[in-house]
């Protein structure tokens, strides 16, 4: 009865300090859904004990089954996630297993039969028709950037056009919670460009790839009035792109009965040469927001594309600070990018007296060409910028070094997951000697040294899908700030969480709830086309 089932997960690394939703998954299926497939998604899989998986998919497995899926998303670090793929392999040998999301070639999961990379809807529906025998695996379109697998590049060969509706309709087997804060999609793409930025569909114009207005306060709505949600977090590379955008969406949701809180990334930038758009911010909800100030240095902000001078940024955080101070804030910072020889040490001494709410520091990525489809410009043309690939015996060197200075040999592990390592190169600059090592070591000194962070947004919206208010997290803070994070407390409640949602999806009545689901009508493939 049931045509597909998609395992995901939004931890990553070997932190299981999350409880949200991996959204990606969630549209997929909606999507298919609305296809005339019955599509169920497991939640939480990393927190799954492998008999109680196997009770579940014992449940869930029958003849009408056409692939298992797993969505990638952030969470494919993890080698005893192997293992499982193994096991649901030699278990159910004749079912296809397909693996989702993007930067696929990085990973090393065994036991995979189709790779669907980017943007998947249309792909997805394409592959659905061939599982079920009615077009033949002739007709997919294969990337010729992997021969060996079965590789379909969604956004080149399935292009979704058409994003006016990105709705997800969760299942009652979703078990969705009052509290739960959920993933909404407001566009895709983003309009810049920035010179180390691996995402796809950037470089866009503002009116692509932008979704209803209309369609996104229906899935509000929709959400409030079934499951009580008022948190979300908002899926777009830049929220603040266009001021109109904001304007449509804040009077919309100025007319809903009910308040809601976002989360989302924006342009500091943006922001400060539009400033009436902190109203539309905050009648829209938002109580946290990502900013990516990368560098405060001039010379390598016009490197990767942000020319804003470093007093300027700072002059604007504070004025964001009074202006919003409501919103959390968080804010990423580049360790290692060509031409920046500022004192970072002194710009982490103005985030500690400045008030923000969260920062970190982190080591310039450079991926590897053969190994992903979605390349940086700094990918493609690192040696333009000064850089190199470092040698196995450089890369020995620090290893060595570490280890004898008693540090770990895989410390750069705490910035590079195991998937990222895969696909990124170990760079140094030619000029200043400088090197992804060295651009670590010198991310940790610099967090290290930031004693008054508090909780970043991200985490804030995270753990309020437990019952915290969003008030009393964002007090919290590590290292000298009190009231420290109650971590022991958080984790109790997250294994509580867990546990209930996997009781609840072992118990559930499949049949019954499917035989009662009256299936909508598997349109035409040409309708998706027209």
């Amino acid at each position: 009865m049931i045509h597909g089932i998609i395992l995901t997960d939004n931890t990553y690394n070997d932190n299981d300090h999350t409880v949200n939703r991996a959204s990606g998954a969630h549209r997929i299926a909606h999507y298919l859904r609305k296809q005339g497939y019955f599509i169920e998604v497991i939640d939480y899989v990393l927190r799954w004990q492998r008999h109680e998986l196997n009770r579940l998919l014992d449940k869930l497995v029958t003849p009408d089954l056409l692939f298992l899926g797993i969505g990638s998303n952030l969470f494919l670090d993890r080698a005893d996630f192997d293992d499982t793929v193994c096991w649901i392999k030699k278990k159910y040998p004749k079912i296809p297993i397909i693996l989702g999301g993007t930067n696929l070639l990085a990973r090393s999961i065994p036991d995979i039969d189709y790779y669907v990379e980017g943007y998947a809807e249309r792909s997805m529906l394409e592959l659905m028709l061939v599982l079920q025998g009615r077009k033949t695996v002739e007709t997919l379109k294969f990337s010729d950037f992997a021969p060996d697998r079965r590789l379909i590049d969604s956004n080149k060969d399935y292009p979704v056009h058409d994003t006016s509706d990105l709705s997800i309709d969760y299942l009652p087997t979703d078990f969705i919670n009052s509290n739960q804060t959920l993933g909404i999609e407001t566009a895709r793409g983003c309009i810049f460009k920035c010179s180390f930025c691996t995402y796809p569909l950037i470089g866009k114009k503002k009116i692509d790839y932008v979704r209803d207005e209309y369609n996104i306060i229906n899935e509000i709505k929709k959400n409030y009035d079934l499951w009580g949600t008022t948190r979300y977090v908002i899926n777009e590379d830049t929220f603040n792109d266009r001021i109109e955008k904001l304007e449509i969406l804040a009077d919309a949701i100025s007319n809903l009965p009910f308040k809601i809180e976002v989360v989302t990334y924006a342009r500091l930038d943006l922001i400060l040469s539009q400033k009436k758009s902190i109203e539309f911010l905050r009648t829209i909800g938002l109580k946290g927001v990502h900013f990516g100030i990368d560098t405060f240095n001039p010379k390598a902000g016009k490197l990767i594309g942000k020319g804003i001078n470093g007093d300027r940024i700072k002059d604007g955080l504070m004025w964001w600070q009074e202006s919003m101070p409501e919103v959390s804030t968080y804010c990423s910072v580049i360790v290692g990018l060509p031409d920046d020889d500022d004192d970072l040490f002194q710009h982490n001494e103005w985030f500690v007296n400045s008030g923000i709410q969260s920062w970190t520091w982190v080591p310039l990525y450079i991926t590897d060409m053969s190994k992903t489809l979605h390349l940086s410009e700094f990918s493609k043309n690192y040696k333009k910028y000064g850089l190199d690939v470092m040698t196995d015996s450089e890369i020995n060197y620090y290893h060595d070094q570490e280890e004898k200075t008693g540090i770990s040999k895989n410390r750069h592990q705490t910035y590079a997951s195991r998937a990222l390592r895969q696909k990124m190169i170990f760079w140094k600059n030619i000029k200043t000697g400088e090197n992804y090592f060295t651009a670590v070591q010198l991310a940790q000194q610099l967090n290290d040294q930031a004693k008054s962070r508090r909780v970043s947004p991200w985490l804030a919206f995270d753990w309020a899908s437990l019952g915290y208010s969003l008030e009393v997290i964002r007090k919290w803070g590590w290292h000298q700030v009190v009231p420290h994070v109650p971590m022991q407390e958080i984790n109790e409640k997250i294994q509580k969480h867990i546990e209930n949602y996997i009781n609840k999806k072992i118990d559930f009545d499949y049949r019954s709830y499917y035989l009662s689901v009256k299936p909508k009508k598997t349109i035409d493939i040409k309708s998706v086309y027209l």
